[in-house]
């Protein structure tokens, strides 16, 4: 509420010919006259006295200021500490009358109509919720999630009023999600019959879109192998030949292949001393007519979001104690080490079996350790299933064009088998797509008098 109903103005240069011409007859220079606050300038900054509709404080301000904060809509005035519920009730005016309609407006994000808006647009977009790989939609998520949360809604209401299953579009299942064991399931029993074989981590991670956390509570991998039925060893053949009792010990074996280290496996060491223990260890190295014995302890389980060992811990505690009693040496690895991206596996075997063998570095290609494996197809009849998607006689189709058809599980094939997809196309007598952007190679293909380094 306005209190002041007039205010001195010193008459200047600049300001007499305006209150001359409302009537202010003494507006000489240099006099102070009394001026009625609707005859100033709305750029005047006389200060004014005005009482809060809201707490019934009273206050100045400029009169430049009360004109600007003035609305046509709201003939409210507000104090500092009480500006705050003016603002929202400007806003709540604006959002009841649907006058905010620019993102750049404030209050656009809590106008439940345009999150709606926003999130349909969005996923009629990019196909689902969650973080996108483009950096702009990217952004917009961000904008949408944020508001959401901040209007305490319900995204999976609000997709349902959209019209769509949050379930069959969110590209990230929300904090404690458990995939139904059914659904799990089913989407493991589809990759089995279009892959040929069980999926690892990675697999389940980047082709079946199914995070380790998302099937937690119905145990390991492993276990989850053995519920579904699939217990055909042929999966934890290493690259010798050899059929590991865990991925553990595949992944061991493939790093000790790849490096070329010589040993032995299920070897009895304890057998010497005691004719009746059958322990075997599961790898041994024969060093300068030393022995060392390597064990690769048992897998562990998830139990209420906590891994643990599982029951046969009491067998590796007194596998330690017979190592120690008759002193042989041990290498431990134990299966933290493969809760880890392969990369860091690769380091923590190194520093492990380097004390030891005194192994210069090698690097090792992930291809060559992991437990990804090999579909049963010979080079020359991979190359024909590949080349049934490809344009250009002479070139390999790319890997988009492998997505597209649901068949980019070849080039990972590929990959399992050649250090990369030149090396493939080398082999074979044509080129990769990438190569094919160049109009040099391209030309020299076509005229078929190119050849291929």
């Amino acid at each position: 509420m306005l209190l002041s109903e007039t205010v001195d103005v010193s008459i200047s240069h600049r300001n007499k010919n305006i209150y001359l011409n409302k009537g202010y007859n003494d507006s000489i220079v240099g006099n102070v006259i009394k001026v009625s606050i609707e005859d100033l300038p709305e750029s005047s900054g006389k200060e004014i006295e005005v009482q809060c509709d809201y707490c019934s404080d009273k206050y100045n301000i400029r009169y430049c200021d009360y004109v600007r904060t003035k609305h046509v809509f709201l003939h409210k005035d507000a104090c500092k500490k009480c500006w705050h519920k003016k603002r929202q009730d400007i806003l709540n005016y604006k959002l009841g009358n649907n006058l905010i309609e620019n993102q750049s407006e404030r209050g656009y994000w809590s106008s439940v109509d345009n999150i709606k808006n926003e999130l349909n647009e969005y996923i009629r977009f990019n196909g689902f919720t969650g973080k996108s790989d483009n950096e702009e939609q990217n952004k917009k998520w961000n904008m949408i999630s944020w508001s959401v949360k901040r209007n305490e809604l319900d995204l999976g209401e609000l997709v349902s009023d959209l019209g769509y299953d949050l379930n069959n579009i969110q590209r990230r299942k929300p904090n404690g999600y458990i995939i139904p064991f059914e659904e799990l399931k089913e989407k493991i029993d589809n990759f089995v019959k279009e892959y040929g074989f069980f999926p690892d981590q990675k697999n389940l991670s980047k082709d079946l879109k199914i995070h380790s956390s998302d099937y937690q509570k119905h145990g390991a991998l492993v276990e989850i192998r053995d519920k579904l039925g699939y217990n055909d060893k042929k999966y934890l053949t290493d690259n010798r030949g050899f059929i590991n009792k865990s991925s553990f010990e595949l992944i061991v074996a493939n790093y000790l292949i790849a490096q070329n280290i010589p040993y032995k496996r299920e070897q009895l060491p304890f057998k010497v001393f005691n004719k009746n223990l059958n322990y075997r260890s599961d790898f041994t190295f024969y060093l300068d007519e030393k022995e060392i014995h390597v064990e690769v302890w048992g897998g562990m389980r998830t139990f209420n979001g906590q891994r643990e060992l599982y029951d046969y811990d009491s067998v590796m505690k007194e596998k330690l104690q017979l190592y120690e009693k008759y002193n042989i040496e041990l290498i431990s690895v134990t299966p933290d080490i493969f809760y880890n991206s392969m990369g860091m596996i690769k380091k923590k075997l190194y520093n492990i079996f380097s004390d030891y063998l005194n192994l210069p570095f090698i690097e090792v290609k992930d291809r060559l350790v992991s437990t990804f494996t090999l579909h049963e197809m010979s080079d020359e009849t991979l190359f024909e299933e590949i080349m049934k998607f490809s344009k250009i006689k002479r070139v390999l189709p790319s890997y988009g064009t492998m997505r597209e058809n649901k068949h980019e599980f070849l080039f990972k094939e590929v990959l399992k088998r050649y250090d990369s997809l030149k090396e493939f196309a080398k082999k074979n007598n044509v080129i990769t797509a990438y190569d094919a952007r160049s109009k040099k190679i391209m030309n020299s293909v076509l005229t078929n008098t190119h050849s291929l380094k």
